[in-house]
């Protein structure tokens, strides 16, 4: 048996290389890996379009990128150029998890997909989000990509249980892998790649869906990236609780509205507390002018402070005469309530 050591001075070994095979060349791997005997047309349309998308958004794309993502038929190429960047995630296993997923009969693999593939099949990215969930959830979320993951996968669940059209789900699984994993793949969630990923639907069709994923809260469109991304949404109605609570507020008057808008904090007698050893506080209440007196005859208002100080608010132009004026009627309104 020969030591680490004396195995590098045998064989004249200075330091360990490792082998780490880039995005494309990822691709070039699975191109030669999948031997495909018939590819329709629609492959190298597909391929072209992915291939331009990317190079739109990096630079240094080899142009022999289009002929390789259209040899990985039939997965299509969006998902030929996410498995690279996959495998290196803490959860994956670099080439050996790419490898995995075509020969493993994992459900929902590539294997399990070809079992019922037909010449016009296409392994697409909904169905990847499928193989990833069922095989590899536990690990995902256990990974630095986990809160990510668990906010997509919450949209997804939300999505199919509000929706019954089945696009709805695909197309959303198909932003949340994309913008999982978006990193080196060169890929970007826009309306060009969605409509490669669901070239059998129409452009008005596809935008319906998406126009409504927004409403739902379930993905937003970010400009700076030019992508569709998840929304970590929730079924609060956020709009309805806010009419609501404008509505509370217009029915309790201005002054609710000041005093929430202000949070005043009571003012505490501390003299009185060291000298006698009782607690006792007075509220700060804010109200405008034109109800001051309302608010100073109305004597109903149980409270367990020993007074307050209001302090009254010209809020609708009132001049300084006119606010003496209430401030006087106020005080006798106050005194003959006593």
């Amino acid at each position: 048996m020969f030591t680490s050591s004396e195995i590098r001075k045998r064989f004249n070994l200075s330091k360990d290389f490792s082998v780490n095979a880039s995005g494309e060349e990822q691709v070039e791997l699975l191109a030669r890996a999948i031997d495909s005997t018939s590819r329709p047309k629609t492959a190298a349309t597909l391929a072209k379009g992915v291939a331009n998308i990317i190079r739109a958004h990096r630079t240094g794309v080899s142009t022999s990128l289009e002929t390789a993502l259209g040899q990985c038929w039939p997965l299509h190429p969006s998902v030929a150029c996410l498995l690279g960047p996959i495998s290196r995630r803490r959860f994956g296993q670099n080439q050996r998890s790419v490898f995995g997923f075509l020969n493993s009969s994992e459900a929902g693999g590539f294997q399990d997909f070809l079992k019922s593939a037909t010449t016009q099949s296409i392994y697409t990215l909904h169905l990847l989000w499928d193989y990833l969930q069922l095989n590899l959830e536990p690990a995902i979320l256990a990974s630095p990509d986990g809160h990510r993951w668990a906010t997509a996968a919450e949209a997804v669940h939300r999505c199919e249980s509000r929706s019954s059209e089945k696009l709805a789900t695909e197309v959303l699984k198909s932003i949340a892998v994309i913008d999982l994993f978006r990193d080196r793949s060169g890929l970007v969630a826009n309306r060009e790649l969605l409509g490669l990923c669901f070239a059998d639907v129409s452009s008005a069709h596809l935008k319906r869906v998406l126009d409504d994923l927004i409403k739902a809260s379930l993905v937003v469109f970010r400009q700076h990236l030019d992508s569709y991304v998840t929304f970590a949404g929730s079924d609060f109605d956020f709009e309805a609780a806010l009419k609501d609570e404008r509505e509370q507020l217009e029915r309790a008057g201005g002054s609710l509205a000041l005093e929430r808008l202000a949070r005043m904090q009571p003012i505490v007698a501390k003299r009185h507390y060291d000298q006698t050893g009782a607690m006792r506080w007075f509220d700060v209440q804010l109200v405008e002018l034109k109800t001051l007196v309302e608010f100073v005859a109305d004597g109903s208002r149980p409270t367990a402070s020993i007074g307050a100080f209001v302090l009254a608010i010209a809020a609708h132009g009132e001049s300084e005469e006119e606010a003496e004026r209430i401030v006087v009627e106020a005080r006798r309104r106050r005194a003959e309530n006593r």
